[in-house]
């Protein structure tokens, strides 16, 4: 027999031996994926988001881009895409108790019906905000205005401004301690004013070692501060300004957001920073709320933009932009002839999987393990 006739007798049989592999792997790698936690859905969308508001009352997610026109409302549950919705900026925040979704950009402030999604009205600001804070047993939004260094009250039933706080030069951030109705201001400086929610008068002034993004967890008093593109996340003592805790993280954090139920926060990080380089992988890092050491830490395989938690459900939102991975040939150690033979395998060569923005919901991570 030729080794042309061994070779047309013996492509057919090693061909279903392939196909048999080929299953066996498959199922293995199932199993392998689903071991740790999967993500309960990935939603595509059309612009990559940048901020995330949950409104858990009305299962809802509204994803907001940071350019127009239109951002998405999304079933919480399901991650179906209810419709568009006329905002985009930096920052939101969502007020369940009145149904409100507050979305800080150009226009101003842009407050969008939870249940709709339509536009109840635009609160022009003097210069874009890119900060905002709800307290929704007040009522109130808390709004940086970076143009007068001051932060606006909004009504977040209404959007009339209650009052307007002076605060610090150049104000960036705003967070609300809800259970002691104060505010804090942060800026490019260790400088933080604390300013009466109630009264907008000016309190005390803290002096912080890491200036950044506060967010707050009311119950302990206690804030976890991330700076843009730091690959730190440090915890504060709101009532004096100390420093209780620094963790390190891998790559740099885009964005954090807290779990007071289950005592947990979800810091997002990815390599370069604030970079938005398609190739970027990203971190999920879950930290202990009360002692801000590490509990988990999670390879996302995405370019990771924001976060949310719904803490009535346990469920983590976080929201992606345009990424792409090289996928290595499997089957190089195929001989050309044969590889010939299977046409369901791909052509040889690395192949480039383009993953396009969204949002990618989690359930709350098991820690026994």
């Amino acid at each position: 027999m030729t080794m042309t006739m061994k070779r047309q007798y013996l492509a057919p049989a090693l061909a279903l031996l392939v196909v048999a592999l080929l299953g066996g792997g498959a199922a293995w790698a199932r199993a392998r994926e689903a071991a740790p936690s999967p993500a309960l859905y990935t939603t595509a969308l059309d612009q990559v988001p940048v901020a995330l508001a949950v409104d858990a009352r009305r299962d809802h997610i509204f994803a907001i881009p940071a350019t127009g026109p239109t951002g998405s409302m999304l079933d919480a549950e399901t991650g179906v895409v209810l419709g568009a919705v006329p905002a985009h900026g930096g920052a939101a925040a969502a007020d369940e108790g009145v149904g409100t979704v507050l979305v800080t950009g150009d226009a101003g402030v842009t407050m969008l019906d939870a249940a709709s999604g339509r536009v109840r009205r635009v609160v022009p600001m003097s210069v874009a905000p890119d900060s905002i804070a709800v307290d929704p047993r007040a009522g109130h939004a808390f709004v940086v205005d970076p143009g007068s260094n001051t932060v606006r009250t909004l009504d977040t039933r209404t959007g009339a401004i209650v009052r307007t706080m002076s605060a610090v030069m150049t104000p960036s951030d705003v967070a609300v301690d809800t259970r002691t109705e104060r505010v804090f201001v942060t800026s490019d400086s260790p400088f933080v004013s604390v300013l009466d929610a109630r009264t907008g008068a000016a309190g005390s002034t803290l002096v912080v070692r890491t200036p950044g993004h506060l967010t707050i967890d009311p119950g302990s008093g206690r804030a976890f501060v991330v700076g843009a593109g730091a690959a730190t996340v440090a915890m504060l003592d709101m009532r004096s300004g100390a420093l209780l805790h620094t963790t390190t993280v891998a790559g740099g954090v885009v964005a954090l957001a807290l779990d007071p139920r289950r005592e947990r926060a979800y810091a997002v990080s990815r390599d370069g920073g604030w970079s938005f380089s398609p190739a970027v992988a990203g971190t999920l890092t879950v930290l202990d709320a009360r002692s801000g050491a590490v509990v988990k830490t999670y390879q996302l395989g995405f370019n990771p933009t924001a976060v949310a938690v719904d803490a009535r459900s346990g469920r983590i939102f976080i929201a992606s932009g345009v990424g792409a991975t090289v996928e290595p040939d499997r089957w190089r150690w195929l001989p050309s002839w044969l590889r010939d033979k299977l046409p369901f395998l791909p052509p040889p060569g690395p192949h480039v999987r383009v993953r396009p923005p969204g949002v990618t919901a989690f359930a709350a991570p098991s820690y026994g393990n």
